[in-house]
């Protein structure tokens, strides 16, 4: 089990919105000490950690997950907020309680966090949000030191987008370079082929170039300006996206089907 780290009171300098997770997209979760503390590790290799700074002998914990936390993962979010739940004493103990919600969505789905959170009424019943400084990230054996964001990572597959075209069904198959996630993008995306070559279809001769002319000049300019908000990083992904290999290959029917 991971162990819950012991912050210093500068962490509370670290706090932020839980809105600032809109945009970024998540590769990984991970729980520490049953769930007193959740981390999210996102793309572009920040750290983000949903965390109670214990005061005294107050307790906040996971209550219920409604949804699948599978559905946060590699795929931006899109929506990331906080809500406050019923406030109560329970007079049999004096305790009192408080409901605290974190409310996600993507493409996937809805994600809702209910945690729950119990004090004597003199100490915080929340969690807090906060983003872990980057040389505290590495230091401390969290991730591993980032690459130059330019660096390929090497192999056919990583360094090229791979368009599968079934004409037979008109379906068509974007693998994108595995690089995009941090800007992102999904790995994989399945689309009507009809959008680009219409109802009849098309000769593969007609088929090659109207499709590279689709993924530059449509589909992934619409794409990242969907997924990218800041301009300049837009515009790098798009640079970058153009100097790929760009492999384009017609299946027949019985091969789209072992995809």
């Amino acid at each position: 089990m991971k162990r819950e780290m012991d912050y210093n009171v500068e962490a509370y300098d670290w706090c932020v919105p839980l809105s600032e997770l809109v945009g970024k997209t998540i590769v990984k979760l991970e729980q520490v000490n049953d769930w007193r503390e959740l981390r999210f590790f996102c793309s572009d290799g920040t750290v983000y950690a949903l965390h109670h700074f214990q005061d005294c002998c107050e307790n906040v914990y996971l209550e219920d997950v409604n949804g699948e936390l599978s559905w946060l993962l590699d795929t931006p979010i899109l929506m990331a907020d906080e809500a406050q739940g019923e406030t109560g004493m329970e007079e049999e103990y004096g305790t009192e309680y408080r409901w605290t919600f974190y409310r996600f969505a993507t493409r996937k789905g809805y994600v809702d966090l209910r945690f729950l959170g119990l004090s004597n009424g003199y100490y915080s019943e929340r969690m807090d949000f906060i983003r872990i400084p980057e040389e505290l990230v590495t230091q401390w054996g969290w991730i591993q030191a980032q690459q130059p964001q330019c660096a390929k990572t090497g192999g056919e597959e990583e360094d090229q987008v791979v368009c599968l075209f079934c004409r037979q069904e008109n379906r068509l198959k974007i693998l994108v370079p595995r690089w995009a996630r941090e800007y992102g993008f999904w790995l994989e995306y399945d689309i009507d082929g009809e959008d680009i070559v219409g109802e009849e279809g098309a000769g593969w001769e007609k088929v090659y170039p109207m499709l590279k002319e689709w993924l530059e000049k449509a589909f992934f300019p619409v794409e990242s300006r969907e997924l990218i908000r800041d301009a300049e990083r837009r515009e790098a992904f798009l640079t970058r996206i153009k100097g790929c290999g760009c492999k384009i290959a017609c299946v027949d029917e019985e091969d789209w089907e072992k995809l």
